[in-house]
């Protein structure tokens, strides 16, 4: 039977992924090819400073994009792996419609927030973040708090933007989306 979560319990699995994607501590990798007019490509894969603030801003951009469009399930070939891992992490074999709803919502806007830090960091501003404190401890339906969960994520705690768009698209080719879709986001991350 599919489990209810409330705004609570939703907001505070998205804490689970800001934590991770708003680690300023780790150096700001970016991934980007470049192809001049004679086909040599550059790959570069350390963006610092103005350009990876310039990335950070693009990604936003894409988030406000999506998000803009109205309907939450646009966001579910985005975030819908990520939240399935966390689920199952959790115990949580599936969840009600509206609890979907609720982690789509604050998986988007954890990530954007995530993505504003890295922007500031990149910018030089390290500042501690007061949109940090605002992810509750996750106590799962049965009531029981969860200590460590991050650990009980395996990897999943330390995914890389690029790493989420691998992974976005290796579970999206199955539902029909264009690869012209893929790119986009790939040139933007």
């Amino acid at each position: 039977e599919p489990v209810a979560l409330s705004q609570r319990q939703s907001t505070a699995l998205a804490g689970e992924i800001y934590r991770s994607w708003a680690d300023t501590q780790r150096p700001v990798r970016s991934h980007s090819v470049t192809v001049d007019e004679r086909g040599s490509v550059t790959d570069d894969d350390d963006l610092e400073g103005e350009e990876a603030g310039l990335a950070y801003e693009a990604t936003i951009a894409m988030l406000d994009r999506v998000k803009e469009q109205g309907d939450v399930s646009a966001l579910e070939p985005m975030f819908g792996a990520i939240i399935e891992k966390l689920l199952i992490a959790q115990g949580i074999s599936s969840v009600t419609a509206q609890s979907r709803r609720l982690l789509l919502e604050a998986f988007w806007l954890a990530l954007r927030d995530a993505m504003d830090v890295q922007r500031r960091g990149a910018g030089g501003d390290f500042s501690p973040d007061p949109k940090a404190g605002r992810f509750p401890e996750w106590v799962s339906p049965n009531g029981e708090a969860k200590r460590g969960s991050s650990e009980a994520i395996k990897g999943s705690a330390k995914v890389s933007v690029k790493g989420l768009l691998e992974s976005w698209w290796t579970e999206s080719k199955a539902t029909g989306l264009k690869e012209r879709t893929y790119k986009g986001y790939r040139t933007t991350i």
